[in-house]
């Protein structure tokens, strides 16, 4: 990689373009390492899981970082304020996001690509037992392994 920085901020509405972030917006970009940090702001309030409406009472607010497919050769993180809620119909907890399961730490879109290696790898005729597959730990989520072929897709 080399020396030279990147003025990440130009690429905010490119960004913005390709990557749908329901009830935020990108406000930064920023090179760290070998990891790109997307950082994303509140657009609206925030939504109850339970009922779907929007709260305006909350109770408290923390970042909340997971992990997105590499952009190139650089890992994704995405930080976004996730909000602790209290709703008119009795819920009280973390509010409804679109992109992030609840306790999760990669995003829907990851996850279901992590699924769709899965699935190829249990058919057979797909995938064999061979060199060319390497079980790893998954680059995003360190929590569980997957058989991953080696189409450099991944890292």
């Amino acid at each position: 990689m080399s020396n030279k920085h990147y003025n990440w901020r130009e690429c905010i509405p490119a960004f913005s373009s390709i990557f749908s972030f329901v009830g935020f917006k990108i406000i930064d970009l920023e090179e760290s390492k070998e990891t790109l940090i997307v950082t994303l702001d509140a657009t609206e309030l925030p939504r109850c899981p339970k009922c779907g409406e929007l709260c305006n009472r909350y109770d408290d607010v923390y970042i909340r970082s997971v992990n997105d497919f590499h952009l190139s050769i650089f890992s994704c993180r995405i930080q976004f304020p996730a909000r602790q809620i209290r709703c008119k119909c009795g819920y009280r907890g973390n509010q409804y996001i679109d992109f992030v399961h609840p306790y999760s730490h990669c995003t829907k879109r990851f996850e279901d690509y992590i699924a769709m290696f899965s699935t190829l790898k249990s058919d057979r005729t797909l995938l064999t037992d061979s060199p060319q597959n390497t079980t790893q730990n998954c680059p995003r989520c360190s929590y569980f392994q997957v058989n991953l072929p080696n189409f450099g897709l991944i890292g």
